[in-house]
């Protein structure tokens, strides 16, 4: 009985929805249905250069992905000197995926803080081995290079409304980037988390699913693919298999640890939960993930170890006071008789 009341209590944290309590503007966001981490600031411009293992700029031409905390993403190629160039809000932290034919894909984090007008970023990356023949590597695939010019100009659109919150109008270009160019992952995906600012939890999860079928490698449909499974469907099974192909992506993701953590929680995978909810603080900001604690306290509780799980209550209402969540952190230490 104990089990069951606290497993649904963590479950209706993890249902809040409400975009005013997730779009915390302190960065620590719970894991529940996406909401964009969209703030006031300026647009600043973020330069991404790639370098080879010795730290020396590779003039490559390679596909480069940011993905921001609510799963959206964008992304574009590199220039001739292995440069590319984004515009993105400030104050939040990122990832960046890198791959092409050339290289073995690569992947870096980073944070832009508030106030910076202009954000240099190197990216290490390791070249592929030649064939034998001496015959030159490839380029990056066609179904990416291949990105029509009004299909990106579309995207564009989409994204500078999408930060403005216009969640129709962003729809309604990321619709026409996809009619130019039906193989545009990212598309689909911010797609899917507009449909989701909406209420449309069919819609997204139809464009989520395109978006992983389209792009098995999109971390960010993946992970938002799992997270519908969990917290809507209630479909551990299914979400543990999304997380599992976002994890493989972006081996470090502290989101998507932290939605894992918690699909085996539910599961009963305590180990597992536990392990997971570990990593997350090495993989992200100490402050960012503060739930990963709560997975952390139930499974050491789960597993009687009273003064680990009393040091994860208190670490989460350290790093997330104030917060609605809090009752479930308050919850367990009275459980476990304290304070």
């Amino acid at each position: 009985m104990l089990r069951n009341r606290v497993f649904t209590a963590l479950i209706a944290v993890v249902l809040c929805t409400s975009i005013a309590g997730m779009a915390q503007r302190t960065g620590r966001p719970s894991p529940s249905i996406p909401s964009p981490s969209i703030n006031n600031r300026n647009d600043i411009r973020v330069e991404i250069q790639l370098v080879n293992e010795g730290s020396r700029p590779l003039p490559i031409q390679a596909l480069v992905e940011i993905t921001g905390m609510g799963s959206i993403n964008t992304r574009t190629f590199t220039n001739m000197d292995g440069k590319a160039s984004f515009s993105i809000r400030s104050g939040a932290s990122y990832q960046v995926q890198v791959s092409g034919a050339e290289i073995e894909n690569a992947s870096s984090s980073f944070e832009v803080q508030p106030g910076e007008s202009f954000h240099h970023e190197y990216v290490t990356v390791k070249m592929k081995e030649r064939p034998g023949n001496g015959s030159p590597g490839g380029m990056v695939s066609a179904a990416n290079l291949n990105i029509p010019e009004k299909a990106q100009k579309e995207y564009q659109k989409a994204m500078k409304e999408f930060e403005d919150k216009k969640w129709d109008k962003a729809s309604e270009h990321f619709h026409k980037a996809i009619e130019a160019y039906p193989k545009y992952d990212s598309a689909y995906n911010n797609l899917g988390v507009a449909a989701m600012q909406q209420g449309d939890l069919n819609g997204a999860r139809e464009a989520f699913l395109k978006a992983v079928e389209t792009n098995p490698s999109n971390a960010a449909a993946s992970r938002n693919l799992g997270r519908i499974y969990l917290t809507r469907d209630n479909d551990i099974g299914k979400a543990k298999e999304m997380l599992l192909k976002s994890l493989s992506a972006e081996p470090k993701s502290g989101e998507t640890l932290t939605l894992l953590s918690f699909a085996q929680l539910r599961s009963g995978e305590i180990d597992s939960a536990l392990s997971n909810a570990r990593k997350v603080h090495t993989a992200a900001p100490q402050d960012q993930y503060p739930f990963a604690h709560l997975v952390a306290a139930r499974a050491l509780e789960a597993k009687g170890d009273k003064p680990g799980a009393t040091a994860e209550y208190h670490t989460y209402l350290k790093e997330a006071e104030g917060s609605p969540d809090a009752k479930v952190a308050k919850d367990g230490l009275a459980r476990l008789g304290e304070k």
